[in-house]
Parts: C-alpha cells; structure tokens; sequence
C-alpha cells in the first residue's frame, strides 16, 4: 500500500440522512458516499445536508464538496463539505 495526498475535491454521489446520535458532536452531519477527483470511491460524513434541504441535494447529485479534518474524541478523520 502506498500513501496518496489527496485534492480534497470531491463529488457527492449518495447520501443517508443520520439519526440524533450526532447531536453529541456539535454541527449536525450526514453519511455519504464520493467520488474524489483522483477516482476512488470513499465513504465519509458529509456536512451541509438536513432533513431541510435534502430533495435539493438529492436533485443536484453529484454535487461538488470539499474534504476537511474533522478533530473527534481524540482523533481526526476526513469529511466533506458541500460548496
């Protein structure tokens, strides 16, 4: 295996909307499914979707997002954005 710097761009291709368990974490999050720019598939937390807005995503999918570090319970994982 072999280490690879990712872009950050990325993609949305699906998404799950996540129950109240993430209410602990602060910002509100749902579960997703990317395309990133090199061209693997990766499966993350996405920010930016809600029961409020989630038909719109849904109709401009694949929507374009952004990779972030996201700090949690000592560790840091990647997450997307949409933008």
């Amino acid at each position: 295996m072999v280490w690879e710097e990712i872009s950050g761009d990325a993609m949305l291709e699906s998404f799950v909307l996540n129950g109240p368990m993430d209410a602990d974490y602060g910002e509100r999050y749902s579960l997703g499914y990317f395309r990133l720019k090199e061209g693997a598939y990766f499966t993350s937390i996405i920010f930016g979707v809600s029961k409020k807005n989630a038909a719109d995503v849904n109709n401009r999918l694949p929507a374009p997002v952004k990779a972030e570090i996201w700090q949690r319970d000592g560790f840091k994982t990647i997450a997307f954005r949409l933008v």
